[in-house]
């Protein structure tokens, strides 16, 4: 249904626009024509030749580049190729339209620019690009604008995710309004559907941080929607039957927040009831309803369709599928004593995990790629020809010098110098050979190294949660183009969890421990477990296979900023700075990954609002300078004691350059990350 909607929009776009086509009788036939076949190819889902007509009707300007960007564009996403999809909308922000056709082709593709930005995750592009077209579109004047209506849930979902929930709010009601409105204006099936799907959205992006409040809010105004689209004659049976199940699971999703069991299982009967429950995509999500109302038997059993799931569905072992389907039915299994079912689980995890990880670093190795050469196409072009003219001079050079050498050897030693010209011959090729072999090999490693930096860094978050009272920022620097430190948070509610770590090790081996680490970290802390929790589960986690007897030291802390009460876990990791002095702990735990069934104990403080946390690895207090003398815990608590002003931005700028006063020219000795936070 959601891809019959996408055309049907597409094609009415079209439709719209071709209204205002030129005069021109000639251009009116070659558009028409145009419009006919892209509008048959996309009326058949036959995504493949619309992209092959749209790049070829602009070659021979039948259609603009915008109307086949917004073709091609489509089309890819309807082929779920959001990297292409990018790849060919990106380029249309930098194009200006100049007829009102172009235009209306122009907003279609930045706005659905946006919605893919919006499922990637890179909320400050959403932004960037959302915000001032939002602006635009407000200009026209136009009423009941459903553009306007998308484009502002997904600014509104870039700024929830980011921690600005107030203009999140703000746009997510300009978003429900607007779409409300053309409902109203024309009260269509497709059109109280839109707002249903509006809705609903918003609903789940709440649950998604675990903001129930915000969330009740939604699912209010989806139980009225739901009802109004319940008593209309014209829906079809199985149109209403998603809309029910799907309300079913997102409710349950609300309860399973606010831990009411009671709710859960009285949603899941009802879900139960819908003709959606009985399919295998319906059978797979009841599974994870099972799962959280700990009704671990039933779970197993529904999850034992996994397997028919996945080659029905063409799904991979990627590491999202790991993490969202066997994950559940290895605890499903487990919970329910299964232990047999539970280790075959485990095993396909275990077997899988390596080539899933590898895919994924490929994928967005790939991704940085197309970026690059998206926008550095021109001046990647311009240099190469500037290198290859350099080439040339030189071969030139090189090329007379050697000639001129050989005549006059030749001339002065003529018999003597022939089997030594000859041998000297064979070892310059060798050398040439060598030495060009080994350049080419150095570039390659390094543009390689490059681009795992860049994956790397967009690891760890660059924006930090906007909640009242709190101040946090933070920064990793490798000391190699990779490294094996790591930091980074999730926001549940009103629950910051928050994590430093220091992989053993250096380069590319700890910046695969890291990346592991880190996305455990992440996962866990979103099912809300305790920090001690979390250690345990990673050190089981990162034990099993690891033959090189890598491990991760890591401080992984719960803030609960409406109380400021401080529940952490320190394993193995340099003492946090609370205040200008070193964190008292009872326990240091042991590193994660290093031994297998050795408990982890956490520690709280009640209250830390209006107290400063730094905290770091130790690339800090373990910088050199040239002879070899450390920065040292002493300089660092001085340091530390004249911050107590400063806000956490000033400290974490503080304190490296305070590293690089130090090290005064000194090559870095190792990878340095740092952390602070206040609650007032």
């Amino acid at each position: 249904m959601k891809k019959l909607l996408i055309s049907l929009l597409a094609i009415a776009t079209v439709l719209s626009v071709a209204l205002s086509c030129s005069n021109e009788p000639q251009n009116a036939e070659k558009q028409s024509e145009a419009d006919s076949l892209l509008n048959a190819a996309n009326n058949a889902t036959d995504y493949e030749r619309v992209i092959v007509l749209a790049d070829s009707l602009e070659k021979t300007g039948s259609i603009s580049p915008f109307k086949s960007a917004f073709y091609r564009g489509i089309s890819y996403k309807n082929l779920g190729d959001y990297r292409h999809t990018e790849e060919i909308l990106k380029p249309v922000m930098d194009m200006t339209p100049t007829t009102s056709q172009d235009s209306a082709y122009y907003i279609e593709c930045l706005w659905r620019m946006a919605e893919i930005l919006n499922i990637k995750e890179d909320y400050e592009d959403v932004l960037r690009i959302g915000l001032p077209l939002i602006e635009k579109l407000k200009g026209t004047g136009v009423k009941n604008n459903p553009t306007l209506g998308r484009l502002s849930q997904f600014v509104g979902s870039a700024q929830l995710s980011l921690g600005m929930k107030e203009d999140a709010a703000k746009s997510f009601e300009m978003s429900y309004n607007y779409i409300l409105e053309q409902s109203k204006a024309e009260p269509t099936l497709q059109n109280i559907a839109s707002v249903f799907t509006i809705g609903y959205n918003i609903y789940t992006k709440y649950i998604g941080i675990g903001d129930y409040e915000g969330a009740m809010k939604w699912y209010h105004r989806q139980d009225s929607i739901l009802s109004v689209i319940s008593e209309r004659n014209d829906v079809p049976a199985s149109m209403l039957d998603q809309f029910v199940a799907g309300n079913c699971i997102a409710h349950a999703m609300l309860a399973i927040g606010q831990k009411n069991m009671a709710e859960v299982n009285r949603v899941i009967v009802n879900y139960k009831k819908t003709e959606r429950s009985k399919t295998l995509g319906g059978q797979i999500d009841g599974a994870e309803l099972l799962l959280h109302a700990e009704r671990y038997a039933e779970a197993a059993d529904a999850y034992a369709l996994l397997d028919q799931f996945f080659e029905e569905f063409n799904l991979e072992a990627s590491l999202d599928n790991l993490n969202q389907y066997m994950v559940g039915k290895f605890k499903a299994n487990y919970k329910a004593g299964r232990r047999d079912s539970a280790l075959v689980v485990a095993a396909y995890i275990a077997e899988h995990l390596d080539s899933a990880f590898i895919k994924q670093k490929k994928s967005d190795a790939a991704e940085l790629a197309t970026v690059y050469q998206t926008q550095q196409k021109d001046a990647e072009i311009a240099q190469q020809q500037i290198s290859l003219s350099r080439q040339r001079l030189w071969g030139a050079v090189v090329g007379f010098g050697l000639i001129t050498i050989f005549f006059i050897i030749y001339t002065l030693h003529r018999r003597r110098a022939a089997n030594r010209l000859g041998a000297a011959h064979v070892k310059l090729q060798d050398a040439y050979n060598q030495l060009e072999e080994t350049t080419a090999a150095k570039e390659r490693i390094e543009s390689e190294l490059r681009i795992a930096r860049d994956i790397q860094m967009s690891m760890v978050p660059g924006v930090f949660p906007e909640y009242k009272g709190l101040d946090m920022y933070a920064e990793m620097t490798p000391a190699k183009e990779v490294g094996g430190d790591l930091y980074g948070y999730v926001m549940q509610g009103d629950n910051l969890y928050f994590c430093v770590g220091d992989v053993s090790g250096k380069g590319v081996p700890a910046s695969l421990f890291m990346a592991q680490s880190a996305r455990m970290f992440r996962t866990l802390a979103a099912e809300g477990m305790m920090p001690a929790n979390i250690a345990t589960r990673m050190n089981n986690e990162l034990v099993e296979g690891n033959d090189n007897n890598m491990f991760v030291t890591m401080f992984i802390g719960l803030l609960h900023l409406d109380t400021g009460r401080l529940d952490f876990c320190n394993c193995g990791h340099n003492p946090p700075i609370l205040d200008g002095l070193f964190l008292e702990m009872k326990y240091i735990n042991q590193m994660i990954g290093f031994w297998e069934g050795d408990p982890f104990y956490g520690e709280t403080i009640d209250d830390i609002r209006g107290h400063q946390l730094l905290i770091y690895t130790d690339g800090l207090n373990e910088a050199e300078n040239p002879q070899k003398e450390l920065l040292g815990n002493k300089r660092l608590l001085e340091l530390m004691a004249d911050a107590k002003s400063l806000d956490a931005h000033q400290v974490i700028d503080m304190l490296k350059e305070a590293v690089e006063q130090h090290r005064n020219g000194a090559d870095t000795n190792d990878d340095l990350t740092l952390m602070c936070l206040k609650l007032s």
